[in-house]
């Protein structure tokens, strides 16, 4: 293993089942001797809550986890957040938090700004049921889908951060992840994928995708970003395939 014993907290997706979309990520986390805690997100399976708050109060539930991490295993030992589409915004709006200083990056991969922006994308052509769902949200799920944003986050977060985004993304516009990265204060990194649809850049770039998160990882918990010249850390880069279809980027 390249970085000491760490635990990777995983979220997953907008009604998603935790094994389903954070399997191959958790296998591959295994097999490079990390601990994996794998969550379901309050509202969906057998966790508790009967409403999903896209991130609003999941990064308290979150933030929840940390403690209970460190509570086990001690704050010396690195904890790294990952999530994907939902999952992605909470471990972002996870990070608006005063953080303990062992957790050392984020692995965002598809994640939206806020619950209004995505509602607003996935309802632009019905434009009536936006501000009807709005309010019920409001009345019956007790929050408000502007209170609280990853852009919020992004620009207080001083943890290391880094985007994926398929820009064949059907259900998250890929630019919000560039809105994510552009509002990070933090060393940050995005990689863009031209040919991949909603959280499958792991699949469509395996090699690539996991080679750039090892790095990243590494990074985080060796000092690097702590270093001055590393402070307005930022790197942006779109993936593409040669003709042997291997992975490069430009």
């Amino acid at each position: 293993c390249a970085l000491p014993i760490c635990t990777v907290i995983l979220c997953h997706g907008f009604q998603g089942y935790a094994y389903a979309d954070n399997g191959v990520a958790t296998a591959h986390f295994v097999k490079e001797g990390y601990n994996a805690l794998i969550i379901y997100q309050r509202a969906h399976f057998e966790s508790e809550g009967k409403n999903i708050c896209f991130g609003i109060k999941e990064r308290y539930d979150c933030l929840g986890w940390i403690k209970i991490i460190n509570s086990r295993f001690g704050e010396e030992l690195p904890v790294f957040l990952y999530g994907i589409s939902m999952g992605a915004a909470t471990v972002l709006m996870t990070t608006g938090f005063n953080l303990p200083q062992n957790v050392k990056c984020v692995i965002a991969d598809c994640g939206f700004t806020s619950p209004y922006e995505i509602f607003k994308s996935v309802l632009k052509h019905i434009f009536p049921f936006l501000q009807i769902g709005w309010m019920m949200v409001f009345i019956f799920a007790g929050y408000n889908i502007k209170q609280y944003s990853t852009l919020k986050a992004m620009k207080k977060n001083k943890i290391p951060v880094i985007f994926f985004h398929g820009q064949k993304d059907a259900f998250v516009p890929s630019f919000m992840s560039r809105q994510n990265y552009d509002a990070c204060i933090a060393p940050k990194e995005l990689y863009l994928v031209p040919d991949a649809r909603h959280t499958q850049s792991l699949y469509t770039h395996q090699n690539y995708y996991w080679d750039k998160i090892r790095e990243f990882m590494k990074k985080s918990v060796d000092g690097t970003f702590e270093k001055e010249e590393y402070q307005n850390y930022e790197k942006i880069e779109i993936i593409i395939e040669n003709k042997d279809s291997e992975n490069k980027a430009v």
